[in-house]
């Protein structure tokens, strides 16, 4: 019983380095819990003393064959429809419409209009003017004199004293001193030759010149000023006078009578008429045609396509398979509860 427990748990061992946590439950499952009750037992004696706990399992290469996924191509003959054009003949139904024109008589009531005469008292109203006097009063015009006051202005002349200035100046005659300096040119001595060319021209010319002498006087000025007066003077105004006047006049009065007038009235009468008419009636026939038109027709061919398949491959495979000592079973019995191998 302890051997085959010591098979076991070296199987899981070496099946836990590919992560198969569920087949070491699995093989645990298979013994009844011999080996959960072994191990928990050795996890409550403690660490042993004389061995190392972390002594490396002897392992062992065993061959193992596995599915591994493979894309392969593969030539599979699969169902293609394609199109060839033909020329087929289809029939159809046309409706043509043909027209008939038949004369048609038909008898008609209308109402015919017949005008008859006839004496119709009536009473109207008749306008009778009558000349009458009446007195009422107008407004005339009437023209007065009135007296009354008005402004007039007039200007009258007053003297008033200014003081003005005046120039008092004469007039003088002086020489003039521009000409006078310089060289005379030749000939200036009256003959030629003989002279000095630098002799000094004569001054003879004199100026006029008033000099200025202002004076201020007071003098007497005479002006005109506005002089504002009333003056009496007389005027016509209009004025509305009522005044009493008698006039004929015409007053209208309207007296009712009864008057027999002559009346022209339109009686409508029923009358029985034949009318001929044309009538259209349309007669719609039926046709058939046939046309010739192309059609794509559809047909169904084999052909070979290489596809791409996924195939699972069996492939050996080198796992690692340790067989347990009895001292690392002991010491590393606890930390094989929590699924982790001995270092």
């Amino acid at each position: 019983m302890l051997g085959t427990t010591l098979i076991d748990l070296g199987l899981a061992a070496g099946l836990a380095l590919f992560g198969s946590s569920s087949v070491v439950a699995d093989t645990a499952a298979h013994d009844g819990g011999a080996s959960v009750q072994l191990v928990s037992a050795k996890a409550e004696m403690g660490p042993c003393a004389p061995c190392d706990p972390c002594a490396p399992a002897p392992c062992e290469y065993v061959e193992k064959t596995v599915l591994v996924p493979r894309i392969v191509r593969e030539t599979r003959t699969v169902q293609v429809t394609k199109y060839r054009a033909e020329q087929q003949e289809r029939t159809y139904t046309v409706s043509r419409c043909v027209p008939h024109t038949e004369t048609v008589t038909e008898t008609c009531t209308v109402m015919v209009p017949e005008w008859q005469t006839e004496v119709v008292p009536c009473t109207v109203r008749k306008l009778v003017k009558t000349p009458v006097e009446k007195t009422f009063m107008v407004n005339t015009t009437e023209y007065q004199e009135r007296e009354g006051t008005r402004r007039v202005c007039r200007y009258e002349p007053v003297t008033v004293e200014r003081t003005v200035c005046v120039d008092e100046g004469h007039w003088e005659e002086r020489a003039c001193p521009s000409p006078c300096g310089g060289c005379a040119p030749c000939g200036g001595c009256g003959h030629c030759g003989g002279c000095s060319p630098c002799a000094p021209a004569p001054c003879a010319r004199t100026v006029r010149v008033w000099v200025p002498n202002y004076v201020q006087k007071t003098v007497p000025c005479t002006t005109y000023r506005q002089v504002w007066e009333d003056v009496p003077c007389t005027y016509k105004v209009a004025v509305c006078v009522p005044k009493e006047v008698t006039r004929t006049v015409m007053q209208c009065e309207y007296v009712t009578e009864t008057v027999d007038r002559e009346v022209r009235r339109c009686v409508w009468k029923p009358e029985q008429r034949e009318y001929t008419r044309n009538v259209c009636h349309v007669e719609v026939v039926q046709e058939e045609k046939t046309v010739t038109c192309n059609v794509m027709v559809p047909y169904t061919v084999e052909e070979e396509v290489e596809v791409c398949v996924c195939r699972m491959v069996e492939e050996t495979v080198q796992v690692p398979v340790c067989a347990a000592t009895a001292c690392a079973d002991s010491c590393c019995a606890p930390r094989r509860r929590c699924g982790r191998r001995c270092r």
